[in-house]
């Protein structure tokens, strides 16, 4: 590995699935160098602590930069920086620094938003902007194909990889137990409480048609965010108080337990370029039943097969897919399960590191 470059990355926040990358990637005794631009995130206030083995900490600003970070990315010599996303000013300064320097770097980003904003000028300036970024990168990485195709029609380009979130199938590994599930029937959610994002009102709204039909079921909703209080409402106005439920804020090892209790994961969301969830749950064995705006279930999920695919926004459409789930027969449910499991493997962490290793070399 010594003629391997060194391995700087400059990512928004401490989380568990960078975690699970990032350890694997110094196993592989690879010169790795982590910087956090933010020490943590209102919307995800994760109270566990992780600990890194090789060197890392939380940018350090003045007037808004990280100097030595800066000094970093004009002396270094044989070093490759993955930079996730490009929305804050001190990013773009190093972005241009290491452009200016001649320096090697990798942009790592979900589904680039082409329209962007209505402004003209503000506008020309992001397209200015993410095209100076994108030609003089060395690669350029975005979690799915369809962020993979987005990227390209910005900056056609053969050095976009598809270069997903990776998922600890270690530790996301349980199995649903089916064996009561016609009389028991568990769903489960887990997200930011943003309608206008994550569309739990639509689950809501599909979950009462099927109360109404004579369906027993409870769903569990983990997350906290500003729609809270009205999808409270919501399931009061609906008579849901016996069957929904909002746990609030939920650490990893709560999501993994929940995750071990259910068998049905609902991801209804209106825009999600690569949701992780989707992935850990599928990786247990739920059946996912998600909208065809979640992109990690649109590349992951064959239909009927592998889980459920339903038009964004259509309660309709939901209603019948769930509906579906509770009216199969236990050897198909154990079929898309079984089937859920084997498509989460083909994306090991190996897949990753080989990236990883091509890039360095």
């Amino acid at each position: 590995m010594n003629d391997m470059s060194k391995l700087v990355f400059v990512f928004v926040h401490p989380i568990h699935y960078n975690d699970y990358l990032f350890h694997k990637i110094y196993k592989e005794g690879i010169d790795i160098q982590v910087f956090f631009t933010n020490k943590s995130l209102q919307n995800y206030p994760w109270k566990e602590k992780l600990n890194y083995p090789f060197p890392n900490r939380n940018c350090d600003y003045f007037l808004g930069i990280d100097w030595q970070l800066i000094k970093l990315a004009v002396f270094s010599r044989n070093t490759i920086f993955i930079i996730a996303g490009w929305d804050t000013f001190f990013k773009i300064m190093l972005f241009l620094t290491l452009i200016i320097f001649r320096k090697k770097y990798v942009l790592f980003t979900d589904t680039i938003k082409i329209n962007g904003s209505k402004n003209f000028l503000k506008k020309s300036v992001r397209s200015l902007l993410i095209n100076t970024i994108l030609s003089n990168s060395y690669k350029n990485f975005t979690t799915g194909e369809i962020g993979v195709k987005t990227m390209n029609l910005v900056y056609n380009s053969s050095k976009t990889i598809n270069f997903p979130f990776a998922t600890d199938l270690n530790y996301f590994s349980s199995t649903p137990d089916f064996s009561n599930f016609s009389k028991e029937k568990i769903l489960f959610s887990s997200g930011r409480l943003l309608n206008s994002h994550k569309g739990y009102d639509i689950a809501i709204k599909a979950l009462k048609n099927i109360k109404d039909k004579g369906y027993d079921f409870k769903y569990y909703l983990a997350g906290t965010g500003p729609d809270q209080k009205m999808l409270e409402e919501l399931i009061r106005k609906c008579g849901l108080q016996e069957q929904v439920f909002l746990l609030g804020w939920q650490e990893l090892e709560d999501i993994k337990e929940l995750y071990a209790k259910s068998h049905i994961f609902l991801h209804p969301s209106h825009l999600d370029p690569f949701p992780n969830a989707i992935l850990e749950a599928m990786a247990c064995g739920l059946i996912v039943v998600a909208s065809d705006k979640a992109g990690s279930a649109v590349e992951r999920i064959t239909d009927n097969v592998s889980g459920y695919i339903f038009e964004d926004n259509s309660v309709t459409q939901l209603t019948e897919k769930i509906i579906n789930v509770f009216e199969s027969p236990k050897e198909k449910i154990l079929s898309i399960s079984q089937e859920a499991k084997a498509v989460s493997k083909k994306w090991d962490v190996s897949y990753h590191i080989n990236i990883i290793k091509q890039t360095l070399a």
